[in-house]
């Protein structure tokens, strides 16, 4: 099964110049705590801006600029199609960004894993429009940090 999983803010920015405009660690544990132990499926730019093969994970990188990581976390697709052939449908598998790789991936997605942030935020990078009337929330938690409203979702395609 494919998932994805995102932190988005109220104007659906997700980054600005390839970093995350925002630092809140419930949401980096929310992130760790559903992709631990999983397969990640990321573009170039954002495994980039990671700048390291995330632990206890293995990565997919979608790109067609990098041919060859030494690591035996990290497979290197450059096709979508190619990327699903790694996959073991009877597993989860998340899809953590970027803009393009979201785009690509969300008719292929069973499960959203959305931090919305109640905040409206400058940024150059966007989380793809998408119906709500579409999914059913299995889950929902309100947290505050620093005054600054997040709602944890969990939404299924219908």
């Amino acid at each position: 099964m494919i998932s994805m999983i995102v932190a988005v803010s109220k104007n659906r920015v997700i980054g600005i110049n390839n970093t995350i405009p925002w630092n809140i660690p419930k949401d980096r544990l929310w992130f760790k705590k559903h992709t631990l132990y999983k397969t990640v499926i990321m573009g170039r730019n954002t495994y980039e801006s990671i700048g390291y093969a995330l632990p206890y994970r293995h990565s997919i990188i979608l790109t067609n600029t990098i041919k060859n990581i030494h690591s035996s976390t990290i497979s290197i697709v450059n096709t979508v199609q190619n990327a699903l052939l790694l996959l073991d449908s009877s597993k989860e598998h998340l899809v953590i960004g970027g803009a393009q790789i979201y785009k690509l991936f969300f008719k292929y997605t069973k499960r959203l894993y959305i931090t919305y942030i109640d905040l409206l935020v400058h940024g150059n990078i966007f989380f793809p429009n998408f119906n709500l009337e579409n999914w059913y929330t299995i889950f929902i938690k309100y947290y505050c940090y620093n005054k600054i409203n997040l709602y944890f979702k969990i939404l299924e395609r219908k």
